[in-house]
């Protein structure tokens, strides 16, 4: 399916469009609304939040600035810098001032180990201030070589090694060109009786790569690490893939660690350590952690093509990690930005633990997410069905220890907001305890039944489908489904992992839902009768309308 030139594409989006013609065919409707007649695409979407969203733990709220770093001051007061401007807190980040210019373009900034702040400025130079951000001086430009790159945006691409090094990692692309190849190329989906465009990334050749930047005087010089850094999938044969927006730390041994993002459905780290060795003139080179970088290394993390952000928690040594951790079946299903996680590493990433979700969209909260079993190229199928009205992003984290405060920003987006949803950027303030507990299970919930026409097309089948509960949607596996809902264009064998009503319309069917078994005390149950608009359904009950 997924083909090569133009011509390729328009037969995509025209299998995309006969997917939606399918689903909305008028030949399908059946009593599912009135009682009598009905549409039979009718369903349940949690009510959106309150606009102000009360957390159990901490304070959550609209975040003052869009990607900024989070400092405690030498009075006790916290200041918050980013994207040119400072905000300050006397009450230990619960409110904020009305942020105020900056003298110099700094980004954000982080805390040298001489005291002062350091960050890397808007016209691409090093930026000092010795007095908590009131002035600023002006060091080097942070650039070496002639190939343009840039970080990601947020405190936690910029360190200070314990040798007094400043490493700070950048990425970049050339692209791959091929204009018009790749025009309808993408993951689409029905949202609101719309055909739209959800995903565009990794659906064309980019060919990102990553390098790093260095210097051992505080910013007055820099240079770059040698090369440049992409994923050498089984030694080659499993092709070259991106390294995109890392994110970096120091390991406990002094090794330099990249977080890095890329499209093979898991976290990815690339390794730094000392090197010494003769080269081609006969001579010992030596080199400190940050110049020489080891091919990047798959965990047994999921990950979709997001960035991630990893702190050094000061107070216990661990790793903090906070990243889009989804499976390749939710990736497949659209949903690659749908949960937002964090876990803590007590071994520099080897091992993780205390698996939490930060925020979601659609998906339910999970603990510890199992990848594909191999990695493999993860990105939306071509068409996803349709759409819950709730559909959006989780995404963009950068996260900030002070002491025993968690500072945690990113962005949350619905594609098409209804009144009372929380989008924009965020600001999550918490204490430090919270990520050293677990992620609760999901709560039980009713069986889920589906009905298909029998052979005789005068009755229906029965069959149980697995499926998780949550929040009044079912979710399931496409594999699980497949089996009685035939497709005409099958899904390439990759599964799907997604709310019922999606997975259905995915496949070309028509659900009608029988909610009145859903609070039984004996046998709780949601019945779905699902019918095919190309072919005569034996007689539907007649479905009581849904209550809201």
């Amino acid at each position: 399916m997924y083909g090569k030139g133009a011509g390729a594409m328009k037969k995509l989006t025209s299998l995309a469009l006969l997917l939606v013609c399918c689903c909305l065919w008028p030949g399908s409707r059946t009593a599912a609304d009135s009682g009598t007649i009905g549409t039979g695409l009718t369903e349940e979407v949690p009510a959106p939040p309150p606009v102000v969203r009360v957390r159990k733990v901490g304070a959550e709220m609209s975040a003052p600035l869009t990607y900024p770093s989070v400092h405690k001051a030498s009075d006790g007061r916290l200041i918050m810098i980013g994207g040119g401007r400072m905000c300050v807190s006397t009450d230990g980040g619960k409110s904020w001032s009305k942020p105020q210019g900056l003298a110099a373009p700094v980004k954000f900034a982080i805390r040298l180990r001489c005291g002062k702040l350091g960050g890397p400025g808007a016209d691409g130079h090093f930026y000092v201030s010795a007095d908590e951000g009131q002035s600023w001086q002006k060091r080097g430009l942070m650039r070496a070589g002639n190939v343009p790159a840039s970080p990601y945006e947020g405190g936690a691409v910029l360190i200070q090694t314990r040798t007094g090094r400043l490493v700070m990692p950048v990425r970049f692309t050339g692209g791959a060109g091929h204009m018009g190849q790749y025009d309808f190329a993408g993951c689409w989906g029905t949202l609101n009786g719309k055909l739209r465009h959800i995903e565009g990334h990794a659906h064309w050749p980019e060919p990102d790569n990553t390098y790093v930047l260095y210097s051992d005087d505080e910013g007055r010089s820099w240079q770059r690490s040698e090369g440049g850094i992409m994923i050498w999938h089984q030694e080659g044969y499993g092709g070259m893939w991106p390294v995109d927006e890392p994110t970096v730390v120091e390991a406990t041994n002094g090794d330099i660690l990249l977080f890095v993002r890329n499209t093979l459905g898991r976290l990815y780290i690339v390794r730094s350590r000392p090197v010494s060795y003769i080269n081609r003139q006969g001579k010992r080179v030596a080199f400190p952690a940050g110049h020489r970088f080891d091919h990047p290394q798959p965990t047994g993390l999921a990950m979709s093509y997001s960035p991630c952000v990893v702190r050094r928690i000061a107070k216990t040594g661990h790793l903090l990690l906070v990243w889009n951790q989804v499976s390749g079946a939710e990736i497949r299903a659209g949903y690659r930005r749908g949960r937002l996680s964090a876990a803590i590493s007590k071994d520099d990433g080897a091992t993780w633990q205390h698996f939490r979700t930060v925020d979601r969209l659609v998906v339910p909260p999970r603990g510890r997410v199992a990848p594909d079993p191999e990695p493999r190229m993860a990105r939306g199928l071509d068409y996803v069905g349709i759409l819950p009205a709730d559909f959006g992003h989780v995404s963009y984290p950068t996260v900030e220890v002070v002491d025993e405060t968690v500072f945690l920003f990113w962005s949350r987006t619905v594609v098409q907001p209804r009144s009372g949803d929380v989008t924009g950027r965020r600001l999550w303030v918490l204490p430090l305890s919270w990520f050293y507990t677990e992620e609760p299970p999901l709560p039980p919930g009713p069986k889920l039944i589906l009905r298909v026409p029998a052979g005789d097309g005068k009755s229906w089948n029965s069959f149980e489908i697995p499926a998780d509960w949550y929040e009044g949607r079912h979710y399931c596996n496409s594999r699980d489904l497949e089996t009685y809902l035939k497709s005409p264009v099958g899904r390439l064998g990759f599964d799907m992992y997604a709310p019922l009503h999606q997975i259905i319309t995915c496949l070309g069917w028509t659900p009608h839902y029988d909610r009145t078994h859903l609070k039984d005390k004996e046998s709780p149950r949601l019945v779905v009768y699902c019918t095919h608009p190309h072919a005569t359904p034996p007689p539907v009950p007649v479905l009581p309308a849904p209550t809201r």
